[in-house]
């Protein structure tokens, strides 16, 4: 019985956005194949194709390249801590670009304090 692959591809707007969002010697991509190891991700110039035997899974890879692609546009760095976050809460079916770029207040050197969860932010 022949099985079907399933995959699209995600365009990531301008070259200083991909350079952050695959990470320094492509840590982050490394990253994002360990935590879905069904899925085979390749990385061309701006675009993203993912492949994967399940639909189910290439949907949540392609989500979470949008999502980083969102939050690195808005100027939200990304690091391990938020890299893991965000997988979090792809997973989980949430918007991380909604949650994690509002300014819930600022802290008494200026700095702002956001929300991690959705729980937060309500």
């Amino acid at each position: 019985m022949a099985t079907s692959t399933s995959s699209t591809t995600v365009v990531v707007p301008g070259t200083h956005v991909m350079t952050a969002l695959v990470g320094p010697r492509d840590q982050n991509l490394r990253q994002i194949e360990q935590r879905f190891p069904t899925a085979r991700i390749s990385v061309r110039g701006n675009e993203v194709r993912i492949s994967a035997d399940e639909p189910a899974d290439v949907i949540v890879v392609s989500n979470l390249f949008e999502e980083l692609s969102m939050l690195l546009q808005a100027g939200q760095p990304l690091d391990d801590v938020t890299l893991d976050r965000v997988m979090t809460m792809v997973g989980a079916s949430e918007r991380p670009s909604e949650i994690l770029g509002h300014q819930v207040l600022r802290g008494s050197k200026g700095r702002q304090v956001k929300p991690k969860t959705v729980g937060q932010k309500r």
